[in-house]
């Protein structure tokens, strides 16, 4: 039997099956949730397919008081019927919109998806905490929503300074994490984890989402943090690679040095090879030496393009 659920995520069907990571911007506020008190169910649609009707099903089965769904704009189809189903059935359940969508388009997001109550724009953990303690919506910075048919947009919430305040993501919210996979073309070891040990990237790529969400703001975790996670992801789920999914992973020389340093002490009791993103301009001969003595075989730079014309104006 299920539970009443303060808060059921919801995860948007995945439009590949190439790349199918969790989410971690749920995971996220999963975790900051419940480290407040909160119950929290995650559904995951890109794994645990289910049609309309079933998803009206287990919304039922779990009586959330509050359901959140994340939206990429190819989502927006979907979040448009589920929303107006989820209203119709349940109207009292209060209806949260996030992700890169409503980020880079609050009023025209708020207009066309009449049925979500709110909208939560660009980092969502203190937001959606709020959202919990039912404080006024007119006090809740980082929202949108509609008011006597017109749109409210507050004023943007200051980005959390360290990130370290973050619980690990909760991965155990998520369905058997063997069914994830992150489809990079390395040779990697499996099982394999995906982690982000920064929010944002300084430079401005014209065709890059993270400038939107994260305002070109650069935030690092620790390298404690860091490999404090790396030591529960072997532990926890025996993994033996790791994809540090951050946009520039080596930009902060000296937090690098940390973690590579942390890494090759841990060597003795368990060694895990890793993969990251960086760019050329960022790294030297030194450093790369370091990181593969730590268990890196494979940086993934960006090359757009081998015009130099191209690359001035993406940037």
């Amino acid at each position: 039997m299920y539970k009443m659920t303060d808060i059921l995520l919801i995860n948007p069907p995945s439009t590949t099956v190439q790349n199918n990571p969790i989410s971690f911007g749920l995971a996220y506020i999963g975790s900051y949730l419940e480290k407040h008190g909160f119950s929290v169910k995650i559904l995951d649609l890109s794994i645990d397919r289910k049609t309309d009707s079933e998803i009206l099903d287990y919304i039922g089965l779990v009586k959330p008081k509050k359901v959140g769904l994340s939206c990429m704009s190819v989502h927006v189809s979907f979040a448009d019927r589920i929303s107006k189903k989820i209203k119709s059935r349940f109207s009292k359940i209060q209806l949260l919109l996030g992700g890169i969508h409503p980020t880079a388009l609050p009023e025209k997001t708020v207009k066309e998806l009449k049925h979500f109550d709110v909208f939560v724009l660009g980092e969502a953990e203190l937001t959606v905490l709020e959202l919990m303690k039912d404080v006024e919506l007119s006090k809740v910075n980082g929202i949108a929503y509609l008011k006597n048919n017109k749109v409210v947009i507050n004023p943007p919430r200051a980005m959390i300074e360290d990130l370290d305040i973050l619980p690990f993501p909760a991965r155990h919210l998520f369905p058997d994490m063997k069914n994830y996979n992150l489809g990079f073309d390395w040779e990697g070891k499996k099982p394999a984890a995906m982690v982000f040990t920064s929010r944002g990237c300084p430079f401005n790529c014209i065709y890059c989402a993270s400038k939107v969400m994260w305002k070109r703001k650069v935030r690092f975790r620790s390298a404690e943090n860091v490999l404090k996670e790396v030591d529960f992801l072997v532990k926890k789920y025996g993994v033996k690679e790791i994809l540090f999914y951050d946009d520039h992973f080596t930009l902060n020389k000296n937090r690098l040095i940390a973690i590579c340093e942390g890494l090759i002490k841990k060597q003795k009791e368990y060694k895990v090879s890793w993969c990251c993103l960086s760019r050329t301009d960022s790294l030297d001969l030194k450093m790369a030496k370091l990181m593969k003595k730590s268990g890196c075989h494979m940086i993934s730079f960006g090359v757009e393009s081998g015009s130099q014309t191209f690359l001035n104006a993406m940037e």
